[in-house]
């Protein structure tokens, strides 16, 4: 693979412009992924507490909530991988969602069943390092309550650990149409070490999202909790977006450089 750290700038600069632009399609996936996961914590928050008030949602309405979060993950998906892939084209221009949904739905399954392994082995691994330092930090106490801080950090920190495979596959399946395997085998070619702009982006990204993280030493439920607790998530998708965004048009330059490349050796011979 070639090194492309030169035009790392330009990527930036690129990724910022398509952002400016497209900034209707950009609220869209970040609100929604944002409300996702504020969601999602809610219903962790709930069954926390489910043991205690004794109360259960009727299951008409737990399966309800299943059916409605699932369905809002499909499309919030499509969209999602139609903006990254509509960003990839050389036009810079407004895409309607009906237009990114057509565009994501043929890389939905393949970026599926990248998302569920990832998620699984982040899972375990979060488990494993949050049970260590809890194992430290309580010192053999028994029932001690993990601090949400030390979890959401715990989780920060297996996600950076993670963030080639979470950057690079999906752009290999976007770019060059990839399956799982093929975009996971594929990552092994390329070193993090040719992005000298890219990991400076992840640090600072990286850095804003510890401090925004912070949301957690509010007590849960009060309004300042709420607030800090949208504003992570909030960021937490737009760092995603923007650092998938630049790996995207790394692999789309380098992709249209060998096309060029082949193209002129064709033409030679």
């Amino acid at each position: 693979m070639t090194p492309m750290g030169s035009k790392d700038i330009d990527l930036i600069q690129k990724a910022i412009d398509i952002l400016k632009v497209r900034w209707p399609e950009v609220m869209l996936v970040v609100v929604l992924q944002a409300a996702m996961s504020m969601l999602g914590q809610e219903i962790m928050m709930f069954m926390e507490n489910v043991d205690s008030q004794k109360t259960m949602l009727p299951l008409w309405s737990s399966f309800l909530l299943f059916i409605g979060t699932f369905g809002v993950s499909i499309v919030w998906l499509m969209l999602y991988l139609g903006f990254l892939k509509t960003a990839s084209m050389e036009e810079v221009k407004i895409y309607e969602p009906g237009q990114l949904l057509q565009y994501g739905k043929s890389y939905f399954w393949r970026y599926l069943s990248f998302y569920i392994l990832i998620s699984c082995t982040m899972f375990i691994l979060g488990g494993l390092v949050i049970g260590l330092f809890t194992s430290v930090i309580s010192r053999g106490e028994e029932n001690y309550a993990i601090p949400e801080w030390l979890m959401q950090s715990c989780a920060l920190g297996v996600l950076l650990g993670m963030i080639k495979p979470m950057l690079f596959i999906p752009a290999r399946i976007l770019v060059h149409g990839n399956t799982a395997l093929e975009a996971l085998y594929s990552i092994s070619f390329y070193r993090m070490g040719q992005f000298r702009r890219l990991n400076r982006s992840i640090g600072v990204g990286f850095a804003v999202l510890l401090v925004a993280a912070l949301f957690t030493l509010f007590q849960k439920g009060t309004i300042l909790y709420y607030i800090f607790s949208s504003i992570y998530y909030l960021l937490f998708s737009s760092v995603m977006l923007f650092l998938t965004l630049l790996v995207v048009l790394s692999i789309q330059n380098e992709y249209n450089a060998k096309q060029s490349n082949d193209i002129e050796k064709e033409s030679i011979s």
